[in-house]
């Protein structure tokens, strides 16, 4: 490890995430993601961050894949309100260079 701050060590964070596949468009889920600072010294509850987010994701015709929701802080240290919206470009831009073959290791 490298930088200023290594002598502090490891910090622990989290995200996972549940899914109603209900149409591959559509996918309403929740999202989950925290952090409780340093491993061997974490910090006080309430200056902990742990969201949760009411999401939709799907994939569009095209084959980008987005994820949106709203998230709503759970402690006192998190931010009360955070919007995310992500598009994963990964199907599209493979679709660019054509097939892989079987033994491909990146396309």
């Amino acid at each position: 490890m490298t930088g200023s701050e290594k002598h502090l060590g490891f910090e622990f964070g989290y995200s996972t995430g549940i899914y109603y596949r209900w149409m591959r468009e559509l996918s309403p889920g929740l999202e989950f993601y925290g952090g409780v600072g340093n491993i061997n010294n974490p910090e006080p509850i309430k200056e902990q961050q742990h969201y949760i987010f009411p999401v939709v994701k799907g994939e569009l015709p095209i084959g980008l894949e987005y994820n949106f929701g709203v998230g709503v802080g759970l402690t006192s240290g998190s931010d009360h309100v955070v919007v995310k919206f992500n598009l994963a470009l990964e199907k599209y831009i493979g679709a660019i260079f054509g097939p892989s073959s079987s033994n491909a290791w990146l396309w």
